[in-house]
């Protein structure tokens, strides 16, 4: 984990630190972190950060800049986080589906013209 930290710390710091670059990693891998002092320094200085994260929640909070959003006792997200997004996602695709798929249904009736008895 060491040299992938370090890596891309130095490919960051070719492009121009600013502050603004990072890793994220598992908390239970912090004891085992023995980088080299440029990183060290970076970090020391603001340019360069590392997030020890214990839920996937708390890596898109970082990337995103947004609450992920508990599930309230009625059942929905708090209103802008990132879950109630993805449920109103969900549920907008999940209801174009459906008409598409009653479209085609409303289609296949249509093309099939009236029944007469001897079809039964």
């Amino acid at each position: 984990m060491n040299e992938k930290i370090e890596g891309f710390f130095e490919l960051c710091k070719s492009r121009g630190l600013d502050g603004s670059h990072g890793v994220i990693i598992p908390q239970k891998n912090v004891i085992n972190l023995m980088l080299n002092q440029d990183v060290i320094d970076a970090i020391e200085e603001g340019q360069f950060r590392i997030y020890a994260i214990d839920t996937m929640e708390e890596g898109m909070e970082i990337l995103t800049g947004m609450k992920t959003g508990a599930l309230s006792e009625d059942g929905t997200y708090p209103e802008g986080s990132i879950n109630f997004l993805i449920e109103q996602r969900l549920t907008a695709i999940t209801e174009a589906l459906r008409e598409k798929k009653d479209k085609k249904n409303n289609d296949s009736e249509e093309n099939e013209g009236p029944r007469s008895s001897d079809d039964e």
